[in-house]
């Protein structure tokens, strides 16, 4: 970004009035107009930029994310800035009425020469746009263009710039997004004898494929890789892959792979273009456009003849006329239309139509040959008939120059296949369907008496039923289930399925850890408690799976409800498993899923998130497809089961499933361990062709270890996964300390000058209400609850509940009662509480051993995956993974 100096220098150059500076100068300082939404289509997110040290949303991530991708590597844009503040649009509609509306563009972005507004659009909206309003979205020479945003952007020297998908690169986008580790890790070191290995394969062979230089000994990928993004070599990342190095080239330079395609590009074109054309008297041919035939040929000249002109021409002149394809064949002119309509004609032919065909071929052949009898003599067709085909036969060889078209029978076109109902009456029956397309979803048979009734009072011709039945039919599927049974049935039903077949960003990414979804879905299988047996219900699974191998990185187990406490926990899980996490994290639109701490946590690592459209679960369908085969596999076949409460009125009591219920939740952690990290991992999955894990290790092997995103297990990581308070700061009080729901939490540095009485940013553990976490002097400090002893191991929900009975006992609202620490914690003690608050104090004691696994306590089992894992990234940390541990009780000492 420019600082105020840098900015100041770039207006004077540009030569900006007061009025643009200042417009400009709003734009940087303010935030963005609005957060985007998207449509029920779209997927959104937010980037977080290193140029401009801030996360830029999206709309869609087809259209606005790849232009994001673009101006983020791109040297020539200096800054660009988010949804900036509306600007008013002035035009003519097509009625010449005059339009004025406010237009928040897409982006605002500062170049080295010139600055404006950007607004992103697909190619098809901005068609259908200009049909709608032809003179705000015009295209000229294939360039689109905003007359009046435009004539907005003159009044400040500015621009405005249409920029439409069709503009895209796909094969830059995907190249760009494979290469961004490398791009975002500026700190990293080559070693110049590694570097020296890859320069001296590729001035060996230039254009080797990248797969060979990979391949090639003492080459690692990753070194390829950051040369690659520095260019230090080179490829054209505009016009292949680096996903697919069987294809892809290597060079030294561009000027050499420039070298390179035109001295092969050379070999493939012939110095004379032939032309197949039958040059004899009768044939005929296109000079130019008009129609000649050939009159006489001589050994000298050609004698060609139009319209009653003779022309004659040289060999020589004739020869190098067809070879520049100015003189061209007939045949060649109408070869290609006839190929088109007679494939249109087979492709819409049945099989038992094309046997038919097959059969009066067979039997009218000897007569075509010559032959006064038919074939098939033991089959009865009149001789007319045979006479009939053969004639069909001919004339489709004059018209088409395929006689077998004629063969082919006609039946489903005969008959009247005009409309029966009148004009007038056709627009009255649509309307009175479009009408009735209700939530009422009336009957066809109510509707048809109403139908009648309408016709009887306008005279027209009362429509049969069959007739009223087919036009509900012919009605578009979609719209009429959306608006009878409501979008999420017509999603279900009335959706086509997608097939991408355009060369778009892969749905599912291109490499490991580059695209991951994480959901939520309550498990069918009731529980009991590990000690008392009581029943503990349901409980809840997060899944994080890598889209591109289907391996399941991380996963967590709670009987609470989706929230950020389950996020958190499957985001260490994962750094604890792979030191790494996903380079994309697509979800659903949950509260947790958009939650600051959440969001705050996927910038500070460069990830970037994606909200999948509301309702659309084929969106998310790695992880829905996950937990159907979980169910399938695992949880439906486990006593305690509840598949059977979907017909719940006929559950008796001795198949109700709470009876059977055996597990617990520390038991079916061990299991779903078992399950997800080695069963599923190296089951072969029926899409891949493979187990996720061999895909995944070998995709590793060439995307490369990328350290950039490696992450250390340490207490800094999972500092940033505790969430902060609603404030975000407390003050701190030197004798008190800070307050944080209801609790006094001190520390010995409350006590220096420079901290008492100053806001302090404040974190704290959701299963540990006895700590919190307050940022003083410049790192992170761990405060103690003066009611340590009571509250420690306690998890938030239960001291929330417990405040909440507290209140209402009480008799008031928190704002009237003040709640004293001494007071919960007796009350905590003296077990005061409601069912709600037992129940979550057992549903706590049940996650204690699965996060002791997650927070750092390893059993056998994790400890060699530790040691495989660390090989296999190369890590060599400065602290002892083995040591870490997030038991602060353990740390702490009265």
């Amino acid at each position: 970004m420019l600082n105020d100096l840098d900015f100041n220098r770039w207006c004077t150059r540009r030569k900006l009035t007061e009025e643009a500076i200042a417009l400009i100068s709003r734009i940087r300082t303010s935030e963005p107009s609005r957060r985007v939404g998207g449509g029920r289509k779209n997927v959104v997110g937010a980037y977080p930029s290193l140029k401009m040290g801030v996360s830029i949303q999206f709309e869609s991530h087809k259209v606005e994310f790849p232009g994001i991708y673009l101006k983020e590597h791109d040297l020539n844009v200096l800054e660009y800035y988010d949804q900036p503040p509306a600007i008013k649009l002035t035009y003519n509609s097509r009625n010449d009425r005059v339009v004025g509306f406010y237009h928040t563009p897409d982006y605002f972005v500062l170049k080295k020469d010139e600055a404006g507004w950007e607004e992103w659009k697909t190619e098809e909206e901005l068609i259908k746009l200009s049909e709608q309003s032809p003179n705000r979205y015009v295209l000229i020479d294939g360039k689109w263009y905003c007359p009046p945003g435009e004539d907005y952007a003159k009044v400040f020297g500015l621009h405005y710039w249409v920029k439409s998908s069709a503009e895209i690169n796909w094969k830059l986008q995907r190249n760009i997004c494979f290469l961004e580790d490398y791009w975002l890790d500026t700190k990293a070191q080559l070693l110049s004898e590694a570097a020296e290995v890859i320069f001296a394969a590729v001035r060996r062979e230039p254009g080797i494929l990248l797969i060979n230089l990979l391949n090639a000994p003492n080459v690692k990928a990753d070194d390829v890789y950051y040369m690659i993004a520095r260019w230090e070599i080179y490829v054209d990342l505009e016009d292949e892959l680096l996903t697919e190095p069987e294809r892809t080239h290597v060079f030294a330079d561009d000027q050499t792979s420039l070298a390179y395609k035109l001295m092969n590009s050379t070999k493939t074109i012939a110095i004379l273009k032939t032309n197949l054309l039958e040059v004899a008297p009768g044939s005929k041919v296109f000079w130019d456009g008009c129609p000649w035939t050939i009159a006489n040929l001589g050994n000298d000249n050609i004698s060609l003849v139009s319209q009653g002109n003779i022309t004659e021409l040289s060999r020589k002149t004739f020869t190098n006329l067809v070879c520049e394809q100015r003189i061209r064949g007939v045949e060649s002119e109408i070869l290609e239309p006839k190929t088109c309509l007679i494939k249109s004609i087979f492709d819409d032919v049945s099989e038992k139509d094309l046997a038919v065909a097959n059969l009066r071929y067979q039997m009218i052949l000897p007569i075509l040959e010559g032959e006064k009898k038919p074939g098939f003599t033991d089959i009865e067709v009149t001789p007319r008939t045979i006479r009939n085909w053969c004639n069909s036969y001919r004339q489709a060889e004059q018209e088409y120059g395929a006689g077998y078209i004629g063969l082919i029978p006609q039946v489903k076109n005969r008959g009247n296949r005009t409309e029966r109902l009148p004009q007038e009456m056709l627009k009255d029956f649509d309307d009175f369907l479009i009408k009735n397309e209700t939530p009422v979803n009336q009957k066809q048979k109510v509707l048809y008496g109403k139908l009648q009734e309408i016709c009887e009072k306008k005279g027209y011709i009362i429509p049969s039923f069959t007739t009223f039945r087919k036009k509900i039919r012919q009605r578009p599927r979609k719209e009429r289930v959306y608006n009878t049974l409501g979008s999420r049935v017509g999603y279900d039903k009335a959706d086509d399925f997608y097939w991408q077949i355009d060369m778009t960003t892969p749905r599912h990414g291109e490499r490991p850890f580059e695209i991951a979804h994480i959901d939520h879905t309550e498990v069918d299988l009731q529980t009991v408690h590990s000690v008392t047996g009581g029943n503990m219900g349901k409980f809840w699974l997060t899944l994080m799976v890598d889209a591109f191998s289907r391996r399941i990185l991380a996963f967590y187990i709670t009987f609470d409800p989706p929230s950020y406490r389950s996020d958190m926990m499957v985001m260490r899980e994962c750094v604890r498993r792979f030191y790494r996490l996903p380079q994309i994290i697509v979800t659903d639109n949950g509260r947790d899923f958009k939650s600051t701490y959440f969001q705050s946590l996927l910038a500070r690592y460069n990830i970037t998130p994606k909200l999948r459209p509301p309702h659309e679960s084929r969106n998310g369908s790695i992880c829905e497809r996950m937990f159907g085969t979980s169910n399938t596999q695992l949880f439906h076949n486990l006593m305690g089961n509840s598949k059977i409460m979907k017909n719940v009125r006929q559950v008796t009591k001795s198949v109700n499933p709470s009876s059977h219920a055996v597990w617990t939740l520390p038991a079916l952690y061990e299991l779903c361990r078992e399950y997800f990290y080695e069963f599923y991992d190296t089951s072969e999955h029926s899409s891949l062709g493979e187990s996720p894990r061999e895909l995944f290790e070998r995709a590793m092997i060439l995307a490369g270890k990328r350290p950039f995103r490696i992450i250390p297990y340490d207490e800094d990581f999972l500092m940033m996964t505790l969430p902060a308070i609603k404030r975000g700061t407390s003050k701190v009080d030197p004798q008190r300390g800070i307050k944080v729901r209801y609790l006094n939490y001190y520390c010995e540095d409350f006590k220096k000058p420079d901290v008492a009485g100053s806001d302090v940013p404040v974190r704290y553990d959701p299963w540990d209400g006895g700590i919190v976490y307050t940022f003083v002097r410049g790192h992170w400090v761990k405060c103690y609850s003066e009611y340590y002893s009571i509250f420690k191991g306690r998890s938030e929900l239960e001291i929330r509940i417990a405040t909440e009975e507290l209140i209402k006992q009480k008799g008031n609202s928190s704002k009237k009662f003040k709640i004293l620490a001494r007071e919960l914690g007796d009350f905590i003690l003296k077990a005061e509480a409601s069912e709600a608050l037992l129940a979550q104090q057992l549903a706590d004691s049940e996650l204690q051993p699965q996060l002791t696994v997650i927070n750092g306590g390893y059993c056998t089992d994790d400890r060699s995956q530790h040691v495989y894992n660390q090989e296999e990234v190369d890590l060599e940390p400065e602290f002892d993974l083995t040591d870490i541990s997030f038991n602060f009780e353990a740390e702490f000492k009265d």
